[in-house]
């Protein structure tokens, strides 16, 4: 009796397994565009309720797919030598076939919104808000410019002063080297010109005039006095032709006043003369020269034009001090 020839147990499909890993890849794909790309894509390209919905409808076909594996795998295992029990799978495979029709559809959908164009923005800003923000913007750098101008005005008020009080002091430094070389006698041309370095041009003639050789210190002065004084008053005495034994006694013994007294002879305007040098006043010394007769006088010039050369050195480098300090 032939041995009767056992059917092949069915094996249960793969094809559902293969269609719920694409489902699962297309839903992770979507949640993935949703929660992770999203905020880095423009709006024009984030996930739409339509995203949404087409990710819903793949959920529920993951489910439906789990299910068939679920039902597969309760299946009763082949039994040997005995005929495996018939099971009918058309409902399954039904089923199988409408989910991959969906996946098919769903799959067109995702790659259309994938090949979908990012969307510009058409935004229209009105012309009353460009306006404003001009405006703004002027009235912004209007306010920065005068600002500016005022910085710059600041220092450039900042270096002027600096740069006066920097000449002042410079001149005042020469006008006191000026001073101590009349004291001395000595030349003072440098200090001249650093004093008109220093701005100050308004220098009086008789510093120019003293400047290359400098004027008598009043020492000398006062020690060329009383000679000086004896020629004038011989020569005034020369000069007077009223004879009478007193005059001829002054010649020749040559008598005159040491000490300063009244009177309009030149011997009593001699001895005022040499007084007023004792004493520093030498523009009262030239005052008192005045007086004096024609032959005194020219008798006395060499020693009358150091004295005035010095006495307007001096006065001007006075005033030139007293204008300085005011700077």
């Amino acid at each position: 009796m032939p041995v009767p020839v056992q059917p092949e147990p069915e094996r249960a499909s793969v094809m559902p397994l293969i269609f719920a890993g694409i489902i699962a890849a297309m839903a992770g794909f979507i949640a993935a565009r949703a929660e992770i790309l999203d905020p880095l894509l423009p709006p024009s390209m984030r996930t739409t309720a339509n995203d949404t919905r087409l990710a819903e409808d793949l959920d529920d076909a993951t489910v439906r797919l789990t299910a068939v594996e679920t039902a597969l795998a309760e299946l009763p295992a082949p039994v040997e030598a005995t005929p495996a029990p018939e099971v009918d799978l058309s409902p399954v495979q039904a089923d199988i076939s409408a989910l991959s029709d969906r996946i098919d559809t769903l799959a067109a959908q995702v790659q259309a919104l994938q090949d979908r164009p990012a969307a510009v923005a058409d935004v229209t800003v009105p012309a009353e808000a460009i306006d404003a923000a001009l405006a703004e913007l002027r009235d912004t750098a209007s306010a920065q410019q005068a600002e500016i101008d005022r910085l710059l005005a600041d220092v450039q008020t900042a270096q002027s002063d600096a740069q006066m009080a920097a000449n002042a002091a410079l001149a005042r430094a020469a006008a006191a080297r000026i001073t101590a070389a009349l004291q001395s006698g000595t030349p003072f041309a440098d200090a001249l010109a650093d004093l008109e370095a220093a701005g100050q041009s308004d220098i009086p003639a008789a510093l120019r005039d003293a400047a290359a050789e400098g004027v008598a210190p009043l020492s000398q002065l006062q020690a060329d006095a009383p000679d000086a004084a004896r020629a004038a008053l011989a020569a005034a005495r020369d000069s007077d032709t009223s004879g009478g034994l007193g005059g001829f006694l002054q010649r020749q013994l040559g008598v005159r006043s040491v000490e300063p007294r009244e009177g309009s002879d030149p011997d009593a305007v001699l001895s005022r003369i040499e007084a007023a040098v004792r004493e520093n006043r030498i523009g009262d010394a030239l005052a008192e020269a005045d007086a004096l007769p024609e032959p005194a006088r020219a008798a006395l010039d060499p020693w009358l034009k150091q004295a005035q050369s010095r006495h307007d050195a001096v006065s001007a480098a006075n005033a030139l001090a007293e204008r300085l300090s005011a700077l």
